[in-house]
This record gives C-alpha cells, sequence and structure tokens, in this order.
C-alpha cells in the first residue's frame, strides 16, 4: 500500500510541473450559488416514491452503511466525510464514481456512500446509474424500478416517476435492464438539460453517477465533461498502478480527479474494512 501511495503520488508530482488542474465546465458547476445550500423542497421529494429496503439483502449485496452507523461502516463514513468535504471547498456538486476495469465494486462503494449519507439528515442526495450496458445498481440496493434512467433522460417520464427513495432525502435513478448504446444518449445535450432541471427541482447537495468502466467503451469518457469531480475505484491485487495512472491521466483531461480507493483488499489495515489513498487535484 506504501509503494502504491509514494508511486502514485511521484507520477502525479511531475504531471504537475507541465499540466495546468483542469476547472469543472460551466454545465456541471451547482445551478443554485454553491454546492451546499438549504434544504430541498419536501413536497417535491415526497413525489418521488419511498421504499422499503431489506436489510439482509442489503449486507448480503455488502452493503454496510444502511441504518446506523456501525463499526462496519467506518470506513465509508470517513470516506462520505472527505468528499463532502473537499466538493464543499471546492462548490462541486456532481460526482462520478468509475474503475478501470469491470468488477472492481465500484457500484458497492456507491452504495455505500450514499447510505452514508442518507443518515445526514440535514443533506440530500440524487443518484444516477449511467452503467447501463452491464446495470446493477437495482440489485445492489433491492429496487424494483418500473422505468429506467433512460426514460428520464429521453423525457418519456419524469424523475420523479422515475426514481425511488431510500430514504428522506436520497434518490436512486437505475435501471431494470441494459441498454446497448448509452454513449448517445450521454452526448445528446438535452440529457445535460434534464439533469439540470432535475437539480433546480430538487436542490440536491450530491449528484452522484455510477458510471460504467473506464475502459469498458467510450461511455465513462462521454460524460465526464458534464461532472465536477471523479472518484477512482481500484481493485486491490487485480488493478496495476500503471492503470491507475494512465486512469487518472484519462479523467484529468476532462474534470478533476478526485482520489482513489482500493478496494477488496485482502489484508486491510487496523480497524479498517477498506483501505483508500485520497489524492485530491
Amino acid at each position: 500500500m506504501e509503494k502504491l501511495q509514494s508511486a502514485l503520488k511521484k507520477a502525479r508530482k511531475q504531471r504537475d510541473r507541465s499540466a495546468p488542474v483542469p476547472q469543472p465546465s460551466a454545465s456541471a458547476k451547482p445551478l443554485i450559488g454553491g454546492a451546499m445550500q438549504k434544504r430541498p423542497d419536501i413536497n417535491a421529494w415526497e413525489d418521488i416514491p419511498l421504499v422499503e429496503l431489506n436489510t439482509a439483502d442489503l449486507v448480503k449485496n455488502r452493503v454496510l452503511t444502511a441504518g446506523s452507523a456501525t463499526q462496519y461502516s467506518a470506513s465509508f463514513d470517513l470516506l462520505r466525510t472527505k468528499i463532502q468535504l473537499q466538493m464543499e471547498k471546492n462548490g462541486w456538486r456532481r460526482l462520478a464514481i468509475t474503475s478501470p476495469s469491470k468488477s472492481s465494486g465500484k457500484t458497492t462503494v456507491c452504495a455505500n456512500i450514499a447510505f452514508a449519507l442518507s443518515r445526514q439528515n440535514s443533506k440530500s442526495t440524487l443518484v444516477y446509474e449511467f452503467d447501463m450496458r452491464r446495470p446493477s445498481v437495482a440489485k445492489v440496493f433491492g429496487l424494483e424500478p418500473k422505468h429506467s434512467t433512460a426514460d428520464f433522460l429521453n423525457g418519456h417520464v419524469s424523475f420523479a416517476e422515475q426514481a425511488l427513495r431510500i430514504g428522506p432525502s436520497v434518490a436512486v435513478s437505475c435501471n431494470p435492464g441494459p441498454l446497448p448504446s448509452p454513449s448517445d444518449l450521454f452526448l445528446n445535450p438535452k440529457t445535460l438539460q434534464r439533469l439540470n432541471a432535475a437539480e433546480a427541482e430538487f436542490e440536491p447537495d450530491i449528484v452522484m453517477f455510477d458510471l460504467p468502466p473506464l475502459y469498458a467503451g467510450d461511455d465513462a469518457t462521454a460524460f465526464f465533461p458534464n461532472v465536477d469531480c471523479v472518484l477512482l475505484i481500484a481493485e486491490s491485487e487485480n488493478c496495476t498502478l500503471k492503470q491507475i495512472d494512465l486512469a487518472e491521466r484519462e479523467i484529468a483531461e476532462h474534470t478533476n480527479f478526485l482520489g482513489v480507493v482500493l478496494n477488496k483488499c485482502r489484508y486491510p489495515e487496523e480497524n479498517e474494512g477498506y483501505s483508500y489513498n485520497q489524492s485530491y487535484a
């Protein structure tokens, strides 16, 4: 772990000497003055169906942050707090989560962060499943959506009709099945318009996007310009330093790189369920 941290820091220092830190795109900046604002309109949120989740199924799917804080959720609570502080500091609202390759556990990490955020009653969160070729958010959360995220983005249904609430102020937009060509949807200007409209209506503090793996196609790269920052999930023992460095370079060309989560660690540090190295742009 220490060797990985040292090598990443060295690579970043070399890049920083020649490349400026990218700024979030104008379209991705918060719509209402800052990343953390007033509470959302309760009436608008109540239009989104509230679902009752099965705790046993969540635990089976490695979602350990649902309900009250425990020793098992401590690592994700710390990660949540670091993410929030950095996003508040920079006035960021949109966070994308991706990985260099498949099966890195990015959706599981996304779900745990979402539930960790749900325990903060003063904050609100929207979660979008944009990994549409291999959707898994519904399975991990234990949801049964009637409509897909694509149905909302194409204007067939409203966000309140398509999304489901997993708590008073956390709404999840996910998919009942795969979509063959999502990159075309991500590049459509109307997609950004509808995302902006949903943010204006529900006023979330954080908007999370579960993106596809970076090298599984062009879907993630197509959407990077629309977010403020990206968190990279790397699978321990299977993801190489070169893959992490190349992924960081790719992300930094389009938006801000938030950090790396080293997931599936066999030998985690004491009192840590997940080890992670946060290195903020």
